[in-house]
């Protein structure tokens, strides 16, 4: 009964009256046979009432308010109130002909977090399902990377941000995420062009570097991007080999150049890129 009554209070503030007026704001985005609208506005301090509409082939067939927090967030607002970012995105995810419906918050506070819900539309059952990804402090870019009429999410990984530098420095490699049987999946080593430029991006970045400019995060992103390529053991080794240069006064505040080395080493084991 208490989660009726709260459904029931949360539509009626997002319904309004004539002296509450409209919704905060409302955003709309359309892909082929769907269109979706979501319209939120703020309830107190740290809470947002949030309601998304989707029509499928000129029906509606979802018409429910949205969960501003799920099991790893607390109250989150729509991302569209955060820098004239977007709180809804639409595309094909899956290459199954129907798009998915994304919808973006953030918890509030330094660098962190971004996430979203994805809402999949189930053929079988007609009915659309929601899935949770928490991305950080990155987002995502959509692109069709394959060329196979499904999108895939770019992002970056956000386990690298204060790992081994204070997060000015920190430096993320390229993530690339699938969306699959209502599932999210890492897939980057999949999309071997998206890490060799990324890759490519580091060590330039690396090489070009102004003096005063911590190098270590730099490197772990670099030694990162080769581990995807199959090449970790050599890139480890040339980090080694520059130890030299991973002493300077904005690496030093970070320990030794052992302990970087030894940190980098186990992280990238315990995040699955060193195999």
């Amino acid at each position: 009964m208490l989660r009726i009554a709260f459904a029931l209070a949360l539509l009626g503030v997002l319904a309004g009256s004539a002296h509450a007026g409209t919704p905060l704001r409302r955003e709309t985005a359309s892909s082929g046979n769907v269109k979706a609208t979501v319209a939120y506005r703020q309830i107190d301090a740290t809470h947002y009432a949030v309601k998304l509409t989707i029509v499928k082939d000129g029906k509606t067939t979802y018409n429910k308010a949205v969960p501003t927090a799920f099991a790893h967030t607390g109250p989150s607002q729509p991302l569209g109130l955060v820098g004239g970012a977007s709180t809804l995105e639409l595309g094909d995810l899956d290459g199954d002909g129907v798009a998915e419906v994304l919808v973006n918050f953030y918890t509030g506070g330094a660098h962190c977090c971004n996430w979203t819900w994805a809402y999949h539309f189930n053929a079988k059952k007609l009915v659309w399902s929601r899935t949770a990804h928490i991305w950080g402090d990155p987002l995502y870019t959509m692109a069709d990377l394959a060329h196979t009429n499904s999108l895939q999410l770019i992002s970056a990984d956000d386990r690298f941000a204060y790992a081994f530098s204070s997060y000015a420095d920190s430096v993320l490699p390229v993530q690339v995420w699938v969306f699959k049987n209502g599932r999210f999946t890492d897939a980057t080593r999949t999309y071997g062009n998206q890490v060799s430029l990324d890759l490519e991006k580091n060590w330039h970045h690396f090489k070009s570097a102004q003096p005063g400019t911590a190098l270590r995060p730099i490197l772990a992103a670099w030694v990162a991007d080769n581990c995807l390529a199959g090449g970790c053991n050599a890139a480890y080794a040339t980090v080694q080999s520059l130890a030299s240069k991973l002493n300077g006064p904005a690496d030093k505040s970070d320990g030794s150049v052992q302990s970087f080395l030894t940190k980098l080493k186990s992280s990238l084991m315990t995040w699955g890129y060193w195999k």
